[in-house]
C-alpha cells in the first residue's frame, strides 16, 4: 500500500522547476499521467530497489502484492519501469539541450512523446 501511495504522490507533486514538455491532461477516470518533475534521480533509484524487492518476490500470489504494494505483480513492475525509463528521458533531453547538442531536438522528442503516450500510473 505503502509503493502506491507513493506513486499517487508522484501524481499530484507540485512543480519544482521548468518543464521541458507541455503538461499531460487526463484523458479520462483511470488515466493518471505521471507529471514531468515526478521524474527525479532519487525516484529513479526508489523504483530500481523497489523493483529489486519486486522480482525477489515474482512467485507470490498477486494477493500478496495488493497487501504489501497495493497493486498487482504486474501494475507494480510497470510502475516502477516507467519511472526509471522516465528518468533516462528525461536527463538525456536535459543533456543534450544543455550542451545545444544536434540531438537535442530528437532527446526532447523522445522524451515528450514518452510523457504523453507511456508516463501513467498502473493500477
Amino acid at each position: 500500500m505503502t509503493r502506491y501511495l507513493f506513486l499517487l504522490a508522484l501524481i499530484s507533486a507540485s512543480a519544482t522547476s521548468e518543464n521541458l514538455c507541455d503538461p499531460v491532461k487526463s484523458s479520462d477516470e483511470g488515466h493518471w499521467p505521471i507529471p514531468e518533475e515526478s521524474f527525479t534521480k532519487e525516484a529513479a533509484i526508489k523504483a530500481a530497489d523497489d523493483l529489486k524487492y519486486l522480482l525477489s518476490n515474482a512467485g507470490s500470489p498477486d494477493k500478496f502484492f495488493a497487501k504489501n504494494v497495493g497493486i498487482d505483480f504486474e501494475s507494480a513492475v510497470r510502475n516502477d519501469l516507467v519511472l526509471i525509463e522516465g528518468y533516462m528521458l528525461k536527463v538525456n533531453a536535459e543533456n543534450d539541450l544543455k550542451e545545444n547538442n544536434q540531438s537535442s531536438k530528437w532527446s526532447l522528442k523522445a522524451w515528450c512523446d514518452f510523457l504523453k503516450n507511456d508516463a501513467v500510473t498502473w493500477h
